[in-house]
């Protein structure tokens, strides 16, 4: 392979998947499971074809798609799984012919946040040629944007009808139980236990955004190491104001 392909594209089976990323990981809303449960089904059975997936920021979509690819990599630990973030790869300025080139060979291709290409005309030729290779090769692509095919601003009509082939599944956002859900679980993962009311005291001062909870269980795991003391109501407004004091500052 030539000197002068990117890294990213050289190593694709040395992607490492985020820790944790699976599908018994993921917390979601009632009105998901069928979409969560039928997109697992799809990746086991390694079924052809394509699995559109649309949802809001922060719906939980880059997860989901670290998760089918880490199943894949379980089912069948030889299986060629490349993941694409293409918002990070179109900003990054890469060629998109040079991008694709070679992909077809996945056994399961996911694509991450393919509105934020789909209004480049030379993204758009580029993914729509690989979609065909991919499919004469009989792979899986998993795509994910905040939209439906239908609905996104696309400047080749052959892409956007070939990104419906299989239907679109929507994702919903979390609702105030997924979220007190979502702390509970980041909070577990880390070996951590948040004292009763912590979750719904978080919830009704900081920011609900999935992405921010995040950060702020990670926030809370090292403070609670460096003062040695548990994840109280009393720890997290002391983070709270010691992060303020130090922004002001």
């Amino acid at each position: 392979m030539s000197s002068s392909v990117p890294e990213w594209r050289q190593l694709p089976l040395g992607f490492r998947f985020p820790e944790g990323k699976t599908f018994a990981s993921f917390v979601t809303v009632p009105a998901n499971e069928a979409t969560v449960a039928t997109l697992e089904r799809w990746v086991n059975s390694a079924t052809p074809g394509v699995f559109f997936l649309a949802g809001p920021a922060h719906s939980g979509r880059t997860h989901l798609l670290q998760a089918a690819a880490a199943q894949r990599l379980a089912r069948d630990g030889g299986a060629r799984v490349w993941l694409l973030p293409l918002a990070e790869l179109a900003e990054a300025g890469l060629d998109p012919v040079e991008v694709t080139d070679g992909l077809e060979q996945a056994e399961l291709l996911c694509l991450d946040d393919i509105d934020a290409v789909v209004t480049d005309s030379a993204w758009c030729e580029a993914l729509f040629h690989l979609f065909n290779r991919l499919q004469q090769r009989g792979g899986q692509l998993l795509v994910s944007a905040t939209m439906a095919p239908a609905a996104l601003p696309c400047r080749l009509p052959d892409l956007q009808s070939r990104l419906g082939w299989g239907g679109c599944y929507r994702l919903e956002p979390l609702d105030d139980a997924g979220r007190h859900a979502l702390l509970t679980e980041l909070a577990t993962r880390r070996g951590l236990q948040l004292a009763e009311g912590v979750p719904s005291y978080i919830l009704t001062r900081f920011s609900r955004d999935s992405a921010d909870l995040v950060n702020l269980v990670e926030k809370l795991d090292n403070f609670s190491l460096v003062t040695k003391r548990r994840i109280t109501i009393a720890l997290v407004r002391q983070l709270a104001d010691s992060s303020i004091d130090g922004a002001s500052s």
